[in-house]
């Protein structure tokens, strides 16, 4: 049985525990974070109302353009897109940074045990287990938590915006791919035609009905056909591999198609200005930094304060002895040559430069919006001309080509209609993927999701517990 002839105990109390105990500080909330944006939003409401937009926003728009493939594609993206990969990593880092800062609200548990021995045989030993605390009576250690968890969200709302940026990317990608196949089966029919009518010229020629330069012309556009099909056939390569690399598989240039773009979707529902500020994720991470810049700031103002501290443990020192220790303690600083006063200062600019990049953002924001509004409504005519221009010059090319034949006119003409016809044919085909690859950058500017969430639904539902948590405290 233990021997406890011996119990100290040291209390060391620089103000009195009572003290600690009843002055708990509550740190302030941060004012109203969407209150700079509203300026923004004001200056555009008016224009928006004149649409008569819906506050509701298309989700799950990937769906919407009924392409399985893609589907499939997009899907692989998300699970093995490198970079994709390296945004969750850092979502991981930023959640255990989180649980180190909460970690300083809790008291620490440790022990120490050791065994000596002299030349002469004696020996001691000793052993013993304690605990220290530092309670946060002014609420830093909170404010640090709360800091480090909004730094937290805005890597969440990051690494949503991410998710959704590459679904995007891959679409546009498969659109273009699809696209460069068909530019090159086009310029592969434009070789064929302009081969037939080279036969036609040398036919003529033959039978003296023209000269020897209109063969040359001919056999000229030709080989000039053939140089635009091999820049296609590259093309299709070059698309292959970015889609390639989005997927996470090695560039080989071996995802081919053979299908034809889809049906332009129908118009989704716009919303309304504020909504935005809501749905797209990286507006909310910008928020939450401004967010934590606000908590960094505190930080750094009651960095002037005193910090107390907790200790209490025991042990056993030779065997027989039992020694109990607690103690409380106080620290502050009195002369730091200016740290802290330097401290606050960079704390203030960090928050003003959060709250500036905030604003910026809503900026961009709008000007996504509206640009792939305006692009939208323009794509739309120039496809509708295109449609007319291409059925016109393919009847007048074939009109051209019997006066050709007829001898009413010269090859000139004919070689005028034919490379109108073809740049129409390829300019319609380039505008209708444009057309859906602008489609794709309007859900992505109206914070629309993907899937059948909008595209910050998961980050503003955790961002939401916190909220509720704090105000339950």
């Amino acid at each position: 049985m233990l021997n406890k002839k011996t119990i100290s105990i040291s209390i060391t109390l620089s103000i009195p525990l009572l003290l600690m105990q009843g002055c708990s500080h509550q740190i302030s909330s941060p004012p109203e974070l969407s209150k700079p944006a509203q300026v923004k939003v004001e200056a555009v409401k008016e224009f928006y109302e004149d649409r008569n937009v819906s506050s509701e926003v298309q989700n799950n728009w990937l769906s919407s353009f009924d392409d399985a493939r893609l589907d499939e594609l997009a899907h692989e993206a998300l699970e093995k897109n490198p970079n994709l990969r390296v945004a969750s990593f850092s979502v991981e880092q930023a959640v255990a940074q989180t649980k180190i800062a909460s970690a300083a609200l809790k008291p620490t548990v440790g022990y120490n045990a050791g065994v000596s021995d002299t030349s002469a045989g004696g020996g001691s030993s000793s052993g013993g287990i304690g605990a220290s605390w530092q309670p946060d009576v002014w609420g830093r250690v909170s404010a640090q938590v709360q800091s480090t968890r909004s730094t937290q969200r805005a890597v969440e709302a990051d690494y949503a915006f991410a998710k959704q940026s590459l679904v995007a990317e891959v679409s546009k990608a498969w659109f273009l791919l699809i696209e460069s196949t068909k530019q090159a089966g086009l310029a592969s029919q434009i070789v064929k035609e302009y081969e037939a009518t080279l036969d036609i010229v040398q036919v003529r020629f033959e039978v003296g009905q023209v000269l020897r330069k209109d063969v040359a012309q001919a056999r000229a556009d030709v080989n000039s056909a053939k140089d635009s099909l091999v820049q296609a056939q590259n093309a299709v390569k070059n698309s292959s591999r970015a889609l390639e690399s989005l997927l996470g598989r090695y560039p080989g240039a071996k995802l081919v198609t053979d299908i034809s773009l889809p049906e332009l979707p129908l118009f989704p529902a716009t919303g309304v200005p504020a909504d935005l500020l809501q749905r797209r994720p990286d507006l909310i991470s910008k928020e939450e930094e401004l967010r934590s810049a606000f908590f960094a700031t505190q930080d750094a103002e009651l960095a002037r304060l005193p910090t107390f501290t907790l200790s209490v443990g025991g042990g056993l020192s030779n065997v027989n002895n039992f020694v109990g220790l607690l103690s409380a303690g106080i620290t502050g600083p009195i002369y730091t040559g200016g740290a802290i006063e330097a401290e606050i200062e960079k704390a203030d600019a960090g928050q003003k430069k959060a709250l500036a990049a905030y604003e910026a953002t809503i900026l961009d924001v709008f000007k996504d919006v509206e640009t792939s509004l305006s692009n939208e409504k323009v794509l739309q005519e120039r496809s509708e001309i295109l449609s007319l221009a291409v059925e016109d010059y393919a009847s007048a090319l074939k009109d051209t080509k019997v006066q050709y034949e007829l001898g009413e006119i010269d090859l000139t003409l004919v070689q005028i209609q034919q490379r109108r016809l073809d740049a129409s044919r390829s300019t319609d085909l380039h505008v209708k993927s444009l057309l859906l690859q602008n489609r794709v950058n309007m859900y992505l500017a109206l914070g629309g999701g993907f899937d059948t969430e909008d595209a910050a639904s998961e980050v503003r539902q955790a961002i939401k517990k916190d909220k509720d948590r704090e105000s339950d405290k």
